[in-house]
């Protein structure tokens, strides 16, 4: 996609630290909520082709919006891949619309600003995250937490 550019890719698991701007934020999987094109492109960044060294990467990426303004978002492999996971936390303002727990069709858990969220698919199994500071995220082992804000713990959830 022209208007994205990769910030960091890591094989999945291994341990990323990063800095999202305070904003309102999805949190969820990003086949629910981004747009066909957007996710057509953060997947071939996840999938890269074979005999690239490694299989799966999460994914922190920036998107150029076309008001100039940029919108970050970043996506990770879950330790078991489909199901539903625990969400919580002081910054949640909106829990899943759908059932308690984050839903995963993807394998994916991402942090997406909510300005690249595709309004048709609307917010039915992701949650809202509301961060009026930076949000010190950390990833690893398909556990997701941003320091005083919320967590998402794939790690001690088998798919059900």
């Amino acid at each position: 996609m022209k208007n994205s550019t990769l910030v960091a890719r890591v094989p999945a698991g291994e341990r990323i630290d990063l800095v999202l701007p305070a904003g309102t934020y999805y949190v969820g999987d990003p086949c629910y909520a981004v747009s066909p094109e957007l996710y057509g492109w953060l997947s071939q960044e996840i999938f890269p082709p074979r005999g690239s060294g490694y299989d799966i990467f999460d994914v922190h990426a920036r998107v150029t919006l076309p008001d100039g303004t940029v919108a970050e978002l970043f996506d990770m492999r879950t330790k078991y891949g489909d199901g539903r996971y625990p969400f919580g936390g002081p910054a949640v303002v909106e829990e899943p619309r759908v059932r308690p727990g984050l839903g995963v069709d993807s394998g994916g858990m991402a942090v997406i600003d909510a300005r690249l969220v595709d309004k048709e698919r609307a917010w039915t199994d992701g949650g809202k995250v509301v961060a009026v500071h930076p949000l010190s995220i950390t990833a690893e082992n398909g556990d997701l937490t941003a320091a005083n804000a919320f967590s998402v713990l794939t790690e001690d959830a088998k798919d059900e």
